[in-house]
């Protein structure tokens, strides 16, 4: 119940299930009258785009590109930094290069 309030008094947006085979976030709020209720995509403060510059794509977030191309986020983060060259190969064994958008 304590990270239920914690998003109810909007301390965060969400939290995630204590349902050890369901990791997703849940959205919480008060209910009120009349209003349309919709899921809101959870924006954090601090994501910063990524671009592929092998494919072009531009995603919202390291974590989006981690999980489409099965890559540690942290070898994308590096990468955009400098720290190293590329991170993932696409099947054909291409390297990925990244950079913050």
């Amino acid at each position: 119940m304590k990270n239920i309030s914690q998003v109810l008094v909007g301390r965060t947006k969400s939290c995630f299930s204590k349902n050890e085979n369901d990791n997703r976030r849940l959205q919480f709020e008060y209910y009120k009258e009349g209003k349309n209720y919709s899921l809101n995509k959870l924006v954090r403060k601090n994501c910063k785009k990524v671009i592929c510059i092998t494919t072009n794509e531009v995603f919202d977030s390291v974590t989006e590109a981690g999980k489409k191309y099965d890559i540690p986020t942290t070898n994308i983060s590096k990468t955009c930094k400098g720290k190293q060259n590329h991170a993932g190969r696409l099947k054909d064994g291409t390297q990925l290069a990244w950079e913050y958008a």
